[in-house]
């Protein structure tokens, strides 16, 4: 695994996309290569002997711990989130109503 860190300003509506795009490409990465090592698994399974098995499924287990490794690095990014609500939400002004029937309707 290659890890940089990087260091940069950007706008706050910019936060969550940098995010959402940053797990993808994590998650979409370590698919490809998970798909790698169950096509070798089942290779392996089919035709190989136990330490070409032993061998796959280590591999597929480091794997895991590097997708781990690199969704917790990406911790810092997602701290960064401003937990407050957008200027567009609406506040449920009648939530008695609503928790009285579950409809909102009088």
């Amino acid at each position: 695994m290659n890890n940089k860190t990087i260091t940069m300003v950007v706008n706050s509506e910019d936060v969550r996309s940098l995010i959402g795009n940053s797990l993808s490409h994590i998650l979409n990465r370590h698919n490809r290569l998970y798909q790698e090592e169950l096509k070798q698994l089942n290779e392996a399974a089919q035709e190989g002997g136990r330490r070409e098995i032993l061998e796959v499924l280590k591999n597929i287990g480091d794997l895991y711990r590097n997708t781990i490794s690199e969704l917790d690095n990406a911790a810092p990014l997602i701290l960064e989130l401003d937990e407050s609500l957008p200027t567009n939400t609406k506040v449920v002004e009648n939530l008695p109503d609503l928790l009285e029937d579950g409809s909102g309707v009088d």
